[in-house]
């Protein structure tokens, strides 16, 4: 599954022309509110500098167990489902619910650690765009798990493919690009009008608008077609910042470059965008949504940076 946000037009970092009144909003000012959920880790004295052979294995058989996992829920589950219809709302709660399972399995064996965060109470039972960074290959499972309710964007040929896409479905997840029937010439257009109908409809979205796992060191140019179908759909945008440290699993990085002690990982809310009854261009906020994200995102390299000394 993928979360990216469609590509629609990208907003290059330090662009000029922002809005006054949405500028005043994620002034640095306010700074971020450290979501609820959020804990001091309670594993790294006991699991957090286990060998790393052991730690390299441990993650493989956790991989295998997930990915074997997911296989034979695609090709079981729409066979159950046929008997046991349920609607995609309720379908995609519990599927995501099940996601939970591989993250307490994950932390439990030291290769991870994290608390599922919990959403703002002002945002129960609404639909909103959760936008966030994208460090790692698990945000998109952490993410889902901790918020049930959530749809996302899966890949279009997962989506119709004849494994995964009769689970997929049945969920309330929005094909992405290159789902048959687009029209190629219109690249990611059809999903922007995707997510703004799920919107519409109620249901909750996750996107992450680098499109895909963010650099090392850099975060990639932010997508706005998301942000642009919530601006449409007249729904609050919930940016969130994953912080992770040491860096884990990110683009191209194979399972086993493991990090020497157990990642963390820490949520944080930014402060939420409403967009109901406002006249927002989508480029200007997905600008400053960059620029936000970017001041958060230097400090988290020196946090990485500082542990690598400390470590050696």
């Amino acid at each position: 599954m993928s979360a990216a946000a469609p590509a629609s037009e990208e907003a290059r970092p330090g662009a000029s022309g922002m809005v006054p009144k949405l500028s005043a909003e994620l002034s640095s000012e306010s700074g971020p509110r450290t979501a609820p959920a959020a804990r001091v880790p309670t594993r790294q004295g006991r699991l957090a500098r286990m060998p790393r052979w052991l730690r390299i294995v441990l993650t493989g058989f956790a991989f295998a167990n997930f990915f074997t996992a997911t296989t034979i829920l695609g090709l079981f589950l729409p066979l159950v489902m046929l008997f046991a219809p349920r609607k995609k709302a309720v379908f995609t709660r519990k599927l995501n619910a099940r996601m939970r399972i591989f993250g307490g399995f994950a932390r439990d064996l030291g290769l991870i650690d994290y608390w599922p965060l919990a959403l703002p109470a002002e945002l129960e039972g609404r639909a909103f765009l959760l936008v966030s960074n994208h460090p790692s290959l698990l945000d998109v499972v952490l993410t889902l798990s901790s918020l049930p309710q959530l749809s996302c964007v899966a890949k279009g040929g997962w989506y119709g493919s004849w494994l995964m896409g009769p689970m997929l479905r049945r969920t309330d997840y929005v094909p992405g690009a290159g789902y048959a029937g687009d029209d190629e010439v219109l690249d990611d257009v059809p999903v922007v009008g995707r997510i703004e109908r799920k919107l519409r409809s109620g249901v909750p979205m996750l996107a992450f608008p680098e499109g895909t796992r963010s650099g090392p060191r850099t975060l990639r140019r932010f997508r706005r077609g998301a942000i642009e179908a919530a601006i449409r759909a007249e729904v609050p945008i919930l940016p969130l910042f994953i912080d992770l440290n040491p860096a884990f699993l990110m683009k191209g990085q194979p399972f086993y470059h493991v990090p020497p002690i157990t990642p963390v990982y820490r949520f944080e809310w930014l402060e939420t965008i409403e967009t109901a009854g406002r006249d927002l261009d989508s480029k200007q906020v997905t600008r400053e949504l960059q620029a936000r994200y970017e001041a958060r995102f230097a400090r988290q390299v020196r946090d990485r940076d500082a542990l690598a000394r400390e470590l050696g």
